[in-house]
């Protein structure tokens, strides 16, 4: 099961910078699965939730 969402930033303001003083994004997009990408969990009882997060 896999989820999508978009997460709006604010990358509006001129200063908005990170600390590599790189412009912030102003969309982010927010994966959430329920399975691991490289792992593969031999107990089906225990649920793994993992967030990617994809800058634009």
């Amino acid at each position: 099961m896999e989820l999508h969402r978009k997460i709006l930033i604010d990358g509006g303001g001129v200063n908005a910078i990170d600390i590599e003083r790189k412009p912030l994004p102003t969309l982010v997009y927010l994966e959430e699965t329920s399975t691991p990408p490289y792992f593969q969990s031999r107990s089906h009882d225990v649920s793994h939730m993992f967030y990617y997060v994809q800058a634009n």
